[in-house]
């Protein structure tokens, strides 16, 4: 019987040593005036490293002033230890529009909440210059009605990805060019009789 009982409490003892997760550093690339990947769901004691790719200098900056990278210039990374849980959504100072969210999970799913953006936003759209097909990011403060257009330099229409009811919070839309051919176009987001365009390269 002792030895059975060592046996188990040994058993226990091992088991309880050993740790429940793994603590992971996740990548994210400033790249074409956007951070890639966007929305990103985490475990506490995760870590993010932000690296730029662009020529031009970007920030990771929380808008709640949890952490800040200062100017990144090309190549230069920031890393950022996250200990609590909690949805952190962040932007880029110089570039304002350069906006995206990291959701920060306890052991019980803290954290995972959804919180609407302040404002409505548009992003620059994910590659530009682009082949084939480009992603379209916004953001929106309310439920509401979204129109999501595009445009050719001449002004015309070319298609509708969206015209109806969206949620609060933040989207993502992809816009296949199909056969078009190379060239400067535009896309427009309607919100609550609002709307931001923005331009993008299609290369082939």
């Amino acid at each position: 019987m002792k030895l059975a009982s060592m046996i188990v409490f040994s058993s226990l003892v091992i088991l309880m040593a050993m740790p429940s997760a793994m603590a992971v550093t996740w990548e994210v690339e400033i790249e074409d005036f956007a951070f890639v990947p966007g929305r990103l769901r985490i475990n506490v004691g995760d870590a993010i490293e932000w690296r730029n790719r662009d020529d031009i200098s970007h920030t990771a900056t929380s808008d709640n002033g949890v952490f800040n990278s200062g100017l990144l210039a090309r190549d230069q990374t920031f890393t950022f230890l996250f200990t609590e849980p909690g949805v952190y959504p962040y932007h880029c100072t110089p570039h304002p529009t350069m906006r995206d969210t990291i959701t920060v999970v306890g052991p019980t799913g803290v954290g995972d909440l959804p919180v609407a953006p302040r404002e409505f936003e548009i992003a620059q759209n994910y590659p530009n210059p682009f082949n084939a097909s480009t992603t379209i990011g916004f953001s929106l403060p309310s439920d509401g009605r979204v129109t999501v257009e595009i445009f050719n330099l001449l002004g015309q229409r070319l298609v509708t990805l969206v015209d109806g009811e969206m949620s609060a919070g933040s989207h993502r839309m992809i816009w296949d060019a199909g056969e078009l051919q190379s060239g400067v176009f535009f896309y427009r987001v309607g919100f609550d009789g609002q709307s931001r365009t923005g331009r993008m390269t299609l290369l082939k």
